[in-house]
């Protein structure tokens, strides 16, 4: 990533909280972009999250997967589609939060279905 980008991309997070929705929601497309353009992942971008258990790694490690793959495939996916996996893929990688709910697990066997029957 080259410094510019990189610095297009530390301003982003400012307008993610701002009042207007298209402006938040060009500020979260052009980061999807960015990170792409360099060949990097969000994982690569913001660093290797603390180390978790054995347990909490295994149990979620599915779930993970498939929203990974979900995600590499976010040009087909719906801005709605792309904020309800985000979130929760950062909880189970970062807070070691075990399971996703049935409700969430129910939506995302409905996007993978629209991608594909991943």
């Amino acid at each position: 990533m080259t410094p510019a980008e990189r610095q297009k991309l530390i301003m982003i997070p400012g307008m993610l909280g701002g009042d207007h929705a298209g402006e938040r929601d060009n500020a979260a497309i052009l980061a999807v972009r960015i990170v792409r353009a360099a060949g990097l992942t969000w994982e690569q971008v913001l660093g290797t999250p603390p180390a978790a258990s054995a347990s909490t790694s295994n149990s979620n490690s599915t779930e993970l997967t498939r929203i990974d793959a979900c995600l590499v495939q976010a040009e087909r996916l719906s801005l709605w589609e792309q904020e309800f996996l985000a979130p929760i893929r950062s909880q189970l990688r970062w807070t070691g939060r075990r399971r996703l709910s049935e409700r969430q697990a129910a939506l995302l066997s409905r996007i993978e279905d629209k991608l594909g029957g991943m």
